[in-house]
């Protein structure tokens, strides 16, 4: 995965850089145009984690391949 991704501000649509990682591990972004705070709903980060893990055994499994 890439250290750095953009999205769109749900408030202002600027796009800006985010870390995938900090907000999958629950962190807040703040949007520099409107300051408008971004992170995953309550409970998307269990399903963000889980998602992120199968991932991981995939790129492992193609790599022994």
């Amino acid at each position: 995965m890439s250290e750095e991704q953009s999205i769109p501000c749900p408030h202002c649509g600027f796009e800006f850089l985010i870390d995938p990682r900090d907000m999958l591990a629950g962190g807040l972004c703040t949007c520099p145009t409107c300051k408008k705070r971004v992170g995953l709903k309550d409970g998307a980060e269990g399903m963000a984690s889980n998602t992120m893990a199968r991932l991981r055994g995939l790129q492992e499994a193609v790599g022994k391949q």
